[in-house]
């Protein structure tokens, strides 16, 4: 996926009608909504960050129509939005991400470039673990395991711009180096042999 700085702007204001220019949070949840979106969208209330937030709610009307309703009284702007298929779009635009540590969108981040804090609350599961490790040990993730621990991390990330900016170079190190094209090219090719 690549588009131009003019794309990104336009979708940053058109689509989630935020300012480009500010930090901009994904709230990550799964397909049928499981997360902790209001913790953390308390937590960011009572901290008085200057931040924007996507809250991905999947298929959860409940939880969309939760944060709605806390849109209204946030000091800081608060988008929700349903299930979604635009999640390449979404990375991109995005400052950081909060998600479980699985390795759907701890990859889908990776590739995107996008800083992940990775969601423990309640703890991580066992087929989590790995992702956490490989996180840290290539230095593309925090970890937190209470919802007022977001708000510290955002802090000294928005403070100090070149921890993301070193983050997502960690990134591009692990990433694949081969596209989809290229690897259908070399089956075919396998084929062809």
């Amino acid at each position: 996926f690549s588009w131009t700085p003019q794309e990104r702007e336009n979708f940053i204001r058109n689509e989630l009608k935020f300012d480009p220019l500010k930090f901009i949070l994904i709230l990550a949840t799964g397909a049928v909504g499981a997360n902790n979106h209001m913790a953390f969208l308390e937590s960011l209330q009572r901290a008085d960050l200057d931040v924007q937030v996507l809250a991905l709610c999947g298929k959860s009307e409940k939880t969309r129509a939760q944060i709605n309703d806390f849109s209204k009284e946030a000091n800081f702007p608060v988008c929700a939005i349903g299930y979604t298929r635009d999640m390449a779009k979404i990375l991109h635009t995005a400052s950081a991400i909060v998600a479980r540590p699985g390795t759907g969108t701890t990859s889908e981040a990776i590739l995107s470039g996008c800083p992940i804090i990775l969601n423990g609350l309640g703890g991580v599961m066992p087929q989590e673990w790995i992702t956490v490790k490989y996180c840290r040990k290539h230095a593309i993730a925090d970890v937190m395991h209470r919802a007022d621990e977001l708000p510290a991390i955002l802090r000294d990330w928005i403070r100090e711009p070149q921890r993301l900016e070193q983050i997502r170079k960690n990134m591009m190190k692990i990433r694949p180096v081969n596209t989809p094209r290229a690897i259908l090219k070399k089956l075919i090719e396998l084929n062809n042999t």
